[in-house]
């Protein structure tokens, strides 16, 4: 790893669009640290394991084992989606928390374990993995009430931490609709594509902090 590399660490990188996010960006030179342990073939990673995101105890042991003191880029990725298209009388709330608990609460939890790694970066940058289904001005269909409030939620910390954090970098980004495990065969965008676009945002940042596609065109909150 040369001295100017940037270090990202990548949440859910164990499979899908995560997994391909960890393989641009090792590609493209950068330390890559993947929280959950990416599928054999990709490269070069500074280091990997395991930790479960609903458990702050868990994130601070993964945070511990780190080989490093700084960390460039946030990328959080980690996600599920238990309730599409369910209706309100057939709703789990169970379901409805633990969205909120992984989507949201999560991505706040691994973020405030990695403060003070990126404090020490001379170009902290931070993505939250949001979706469009998060639109409080668009919201494309019914039901998935747990997945659509948990990405609204998660705007608001990218929002509330870019106030707080003007230094750094901070978007939400809607990855568009990904042919992955969760995104289904019928979604519309490879997530090669997908991961290669949310890297070139990570990269070169807009230069105000919001909401936007990966193609890097501004979405409405």
């Amino acid at each position: 790893m040369g001295s100017t590399s940037p270090i990202c660490l990548i949440t859910g990188a164990a499979r899908g669009l995560g997994r391909e996010l960890a393989e641009v960006a090792s590609s493209s030179g950068a330390a890559v640290i993947a929280m959950g342990r990416p599928h054999p073939g990709v490269r070069s990673l500074l280091f990997e394991g395991e930790a479960d995101i609903r458990s702050s105890e868990a994130v601070a042991d993964f945070m511990e084992e780190l080989p490093v003191d700084r960390i460039d880029i946030l990328i959080n990725n980690a996600g599920v989606f238990p309730d599409p298209d369910v209706g309100l009388a057939d709703l789990s709330l169970e379901a409805v928390v633990d969205t909120l608990d992984v989507n949201a609460v999560g991505a706040l939890r691994v973020t405030r374990a990695c403060l003070p790694y990126l404090l020490r970066s001379p170009y902290p940058r931070i993505l939250n993995i949001s979706s469009g289904m998060g639109s409080m001005s668009y919201a494309p269909r019914q039901g998935s009430y747990g997945y659509r409030m948990s990405k609204a939620a998660l705007n608001m910390l990218t929002s509330a931490l870019a106030t707080e954090f003007p230094q750094f970098k901070v978007l939400s980004i809607h990855p568009g609709h990904v042919r992955t495990e969760m995104g289904g065969p019928r979604a519309t965008v490879d997530s090669s594509a997908s991961a290669a676009g949310i890297w070139e945002l990570a990269r070169t940042p807009p230069a105000e902090g919001r909401f936007f596609d990966y193609q890097g065109q501004a979405l409405a909150w």
